[in-house]
């Protein structure tokens, strides 16, 4: 549970879970390199992290960290683009949210998925609120390619390292690789027999 399921990403969980101990969470994040799947649960797991009610943040199973989970939690906004980008209504609609006191937690968390995807004048909203962030709020934002550098120079970036999930399932598995071994020398039988024959019989 809790930061276990962020596979292989030991920097970034030190750093996250040393800031936790030491409640100095930063007002904004940006989350590189990775596949989306794999930023969008760390961008979850911190959302959980600051409102969990456990002392093991986050514990995945109080009702704070459900409701992240489910999407359901009032004080959780989450934006992705529509089409190929996230626009300025969609930022507005958060930024409204964003100067309110949370309902439960100690924090609001807004998440910005592929938030390269944000056109001028929605990233240009965003600044405004990231100069000057309400205490209470938290952004997180995730990119699978550069921001603006101004939208940048304002979180604090952690990057995700690349998993090279079939060699690792291979190494854990030797069913697996014993399976795939004997279907290389199967088609190597196969290959060999099919060169084997008289042009008119293939």
């Amino acid at each position: 549970m809790g930061w276990d399921r962020l596979l292989g990403q030991e920097v970034v969980k030190r750093i996250l879970q040393n800031q936790l101990r030491a409640g100095e969470l930063s007002h904004a994040y940006l989350f590189t390199g990775a596949m989306q799947a794999e930023k969008g649960l760390a961008a979850m797991l911190l959302a959980q992290a600051a409102n969990c009610t456990a002392d093991n943040k986050p514990c995945g199973v109080c009702t704070s960290c459900r409701q992240i989970e489910l999407g359901v939690h009032s004080d959780v906004r989450q934006i992705a683009p529509t089409g190929n980008s996230i626009k300025l209504q969609q930022v507005k609609s958060l930024l409204t949210e964003a100067v309110l006191t949370p309902n439960i937690g100690p924090y609001r968390v807004f998440i910005i998925e592929e938030a390269q995807a944000l056109t001028r004048e929605a990233a240009n909203a965003l600044l405004l609120m990231l100069e000057e962030p309400p205490q209470f709020d938290i952004f997180i934002l995730t990119a699978s390619a550069p921001v603006l550098p101004t939208i940048e120079s304002r979180c604090q970036i952690l990057r995700l390292q690349q998993r090279v999930s079939s060699g690792a399932g291979m190494d854990g598995n030797p069913e697996l690789k014993a399976q795939q071994a004997s279907y290389r020398v199967q088609a190597q039988q196969l290959l060999g027999e099919l060169t084997k024959r008289p042009l008119m019989e293939r």
